[in-house]
């Protein structure tokens, strides 16, 4: 607490904002707006550990994407897009929370599951089956505030779906799915 004169030279005591804190993943910081922000990002599990919680989370999980499925034609279906949470202004617990980061499907097949304790799981992204629809949701990032394609599946184009976005398989040949990612952040300095 800090004494600051009120009117008429009365003391008045200010308490200062209190921000939030926490480990894990691979931790970067930017500002924007006069706020700056911390974000961890996960590209495989491990440990998220809060040591303070005054203020609230923002945080994007994303499935591993489906591989692409070869069909008994020759074609090849794409693979389904990672599912999604984007939670803002969340409230997280203080302690350690386990982070789990799906992997891409491998060729015929699901991808794996993302997840936050406290916060949820979002789905895999199916293997590819005979009349997927090509799927890219193109959005700008609430987090990190760039545009991104999260959880697209895979498209006609050969290749593996994009790590970290959750993107499935494409065709003509069987490919794997994209990682799946969690990134949380949080501010760390800005106005009162």
């Amino acid at each position: 607490n800090a004494n600051i004169t009120g009117p008429g030279s009365e003391p008045v005591t200010a308490t200062p904002r209190v921000f939030n804190a926490a480990t894990g993943g691979d931790v970067t910081t930017y500002t924007r707006g006069g706020r700056t922000y911390r974000v961890h990002t996960f590209t495989s599990g491990g440990t998220f550990t809060v040591t303070s919680a005054a203020e609230p989370f923002s945080v994007l999980v994303v499935g591993g994407g489906g591989g692409s499925t070869p069909a008994a034609d020759g074609t090849v279906a794409a693979g389904g897009g990672g599912g999604i949470i984007d939670a803002r202004r969340l409230t997280l617990p203080l302690g350690a929370l386990a982070v789990t980061v799906g992997a891409g499907g491998p060729p015929g097949a699901a991808g794996g599951v993302s997840s936050v304790d406290a916060v949820g799981a979002a789905p895999a992204g199916a293997a590819g089956a005979a009349g997927t629809a090509e799927f890219s949701p193109t959005t700008t990032s609430r987090i990190t505030g760039r545009p991104v394609v999260y959880g697209g599946s895979g498209t006609a184009t050969s290749g593996q779906g994009a790590d970290g976005l959750g993107v499935g398989g494409g065709g003509p040949s069987a490919s794997r799915g994209g990682n799946g990612i969690v990134v949380i952040r949080y501010e760390v300095a800005g106005p009162s």
